[in-house]
Order: structure tokens, then sequence, then C-alpha cells
């Protein structure tokens, strides 16, 4: 599942490069709704008069299939991410569809604003009944990748954090245990020696008062 979440990744990073490609390549910048919190119905009116041959080359092929590729695959890394490493956020395995509540939303929120600013794009009568909706789309969107963002960033980092500490704790741990035994076994001989001196003096003093009678 770790090989998925990272190539899935890998494939999302890709489709981000090819749409910034063909962005620039078909003079699209104006509209990146989608990068702002808010956008307005006149602006997006404004683009779409001054050149009625750009927003069909939005709808396709940036936003479908580009978009909707990158948000499936954006999505699923995510998910992936987050279920692999599910122990370090301490989500027992009967609770694990929890991790995928983020990624869904944010997955069913890029959708839902690529069909509204579709819409409005083909049909711009509609822009005035579907931009409150369409920035809303891009609100939630925000809002939930950032926190599956944070999520599965919080799940990959743990173990790079906690293992190595650990490691450390238990190396210090057996350095301790092994001056400690070192201690005891040179206080045992210590003690031994000691032991040896007095049993020899006490059979050296017997002798000698066996001798003086």
């Amino acid at each position: 599942m770790k090989y998925a979440a990272l190539a899935t990744f890998v494939m999302a990073a890709v489709l981000f490069a090819a749409m910034a490609c063909v962005q620039a390549r078909l003079g699209l910048q104006g509209y990146r709704f989608g990068s702002q919190w808010s956008y307005s119905g006149e602006t997006l009116k404004q683009n779409i008069a001054q050149d009625p041959s750009k927003p069909p080359l939005v709808v396709v092929p940036l936003l479908f299939p580009l978009d909707f590729l990158f948000l499936l695959f954006f999505g699923v890394s995510l998910g992936l991410g987050s279920i692999a490493y599910a122990d370090a956020l301490g989500v027992p395995a009967s609770r694990i569809g929890l991790l995928l509540i983020l990624p869904v939303a944010y997955m069913v929120a890029d959708f839902s604003e690529n069909v509204l600013y579709s819409g409005m794009l083909l049909r711009p009568d509609s822009i005035d009944r579907l931009i409150d909706a369409g920035n809303w789309a891009t609100r939630v969107k925000w809002v939930a990748v950032l926190l599956a963002m944070l999520q599965t960033l919080g799940a990959l980092g743990y173990p790079c954090v906690i293992e190595p500490a650990q490691v450390r704790y238990d190396g210090s741990m057996r350095g301790a245990s092994g001056s400690s035994r070192r201690l005891l076994s040179g206080t045992i001989s210590r003690q031994g020696r000691r032991g040896t001196v007095a049993s020899a003096g006490t059979t050296m003093n017997h002798a000698s008062l066996f001798l003086t009678r």
C-alpha cells in the first residue's frame, strides 16, 4: 500500500505539471478560479467576453480530463498514505475508514467545483446562479485538502520522529545496563578479594596462636 501511495502521488505530480503546461500554452491564466478563495462572477464574464474561444478549452482538456484525473490520483494518494501509516495516528483497524473522510471530501468538492465552472463557462447566463456555489466548492476543497495533507504528513512523519528517539533510548538503556553490569562485577570482585584477604589473615592468626602454645 505504501508503494501504491507513492505511485499515485507521482502520477498526481505529473498531471499537475501537465495542467500548468496546457494552461500556459493555451493562454488560460485568467481562469485560475480553483486557486482562489473567492472568484468574482464579473471577472469570469469579462474573461469570457474577451475571447469566447477560451472557455471550451478550459473545460476540455484542462478541467476534463486533466484536473479530474489529478484530483483522483492526489485524493487516492492522500487516502492510501493515511491508511498505510494508520498505526502512527493511533487509529484502530476497526475505524481505519475514518481516515478516508478528508481525502474523499476533497475529491467530491474538487469535482463539484469542476462541474459548476464547466456549466458557467459553457453557459455564461448561469454565472449569476452558480458562482456562489462554485466559490463554496472551492473553499470546501481547500479546507479538506489542507486537513487531509496534514493528516497524511502526520502519519508519515510520526514514525520518522519516534523511531529514532526510541532507538536512542534503547541504546542508552543498553549502555546503562552494561555499565551497571561492569560496576556490579567490579564490586563483587573487590568484595571477593577483601574476603580472601580477610580469610588469609584469620588463618595466620590461628596459626600463630597454635605455635605459641
